[in-house]
């Protein structure tokens, strides 16, 4: 399998792909073999889409016509005004579409050069959540193809609870209100609550409790901004989510079960909510 930087590639793409593999081995030498496969692998993979641009795809999904070095550029080197079209190109097809429906091939490159390399700029990562970015990902957070789904959950977290840009508690900063209703926009535009709570089964390795991490950050954050006098009631069904969380027995650490017992008896403190939602 060609390696990263393979001779006839464009710079860019080669500069691209040099990064690529750093974001999935971690260092430059002394890699574990599974892991450099994994970084040739997804190499080979863009540089496949890098040489057969999915201008169709593109066309039909966005509803704009373009070229093939366009497609590319959106694609693989966004600018900012281009990160728009971004939670468009990672949305799923509508449910019992075919595998081949252009949503679903444009979302194999898309998700990982997302999360492989775009996350990487914060300015990049402004504009898509600007554009809606956020609400595109929760939905791929309980994806089915766990590939998918880990790269959508990691991609949130960097944005979210583990972003070192921005400081999502501080509301004196108006520069940054625009990012922070995006961010809040998610109780009524998506069921991240259900979401999260549903990784704690089934996920990929480790994804459990960093999606428990990311409902600690997202209550937290909402009852500190947003809810009178600081107190946020939950639901019922969400109380008692927690509360089998932190007994569950196949839990990725201890750590995890702790942290499932300090949310359930942080928020259990209150009456449950009358509504079914969080």
């Amino acid at each position: 399998m060609a390696a990263a930087g393979a001779a006839g590639d464009d710079p860019r793409l080669a500069l691209l792909l040099a990064r690529v593999r750093k974001s999935i081995v971690g260092k430059e030498t002394g890699a574990s073999e599974e892991m450099e496969e994994i970084a040739a692998t997804v190499a080979e993979s863009f540089r496949k889409r890098w040489h057969s641009p999915l201008t169709q795809e593109m066309e039909e999904v966005l509803r704009k016509r373009m070229v093939d070095e366009e497609a590319r550029q959106i694609l693989f080197f966004p600018t900012e005004q281009d990160m728009q079209y971004y939670p468009t190109l990672i949305t799923s097809a509508p449910d019992n579409a075919p595998k081949e429906h252009p949503s679903n091939v444009l979302q194999q490159t898309s998700v990982p050069l997302l999360y492989l390399a775009h996350n990487k700029k914060w300015s990049l990562c402004k504009a898509f959540i600007l554009s809606g970015g956020l609400t595109s990902l929760v939905p791929l957070m309980a994806h089915p193809n766990l590939y998918l789904r880990s790269q959508a959950v990691e991609t949130f977290s960097h944005l979210t609870d583990r972003c070192e840009e921005i400081d999502w508690l501080d509301a004196n900063n108006m520069a940054e209100e625009p990012l922070r209703r995006q961010l809040f926009s998610l109780t009524s535009s998506c069921n991240i609550v259900k979401v999260l709570l549903g990784n704690m089964k089934d996920s990929y390795p480790n994804g459990g409790f960093t999606c428990l991490r990311m409902l600690a950050f997202w209550l937290s954050w909402v009852r500190a901004l947003y809810c009178p006098e600081r107190k946020l009631r939950l639901s019922q069904p969400v109380l008692d989510s927690l509360l089998e969380w932190s007994t569950y027995p196949d839990v990725s650490c201890k750590e995890e079960a702790e942290l499932a017992k300090i949310l359930f008896e942080d928020f259990n403190r209150l009456p449950a909510a009358p509504s079914p939602s969080a």
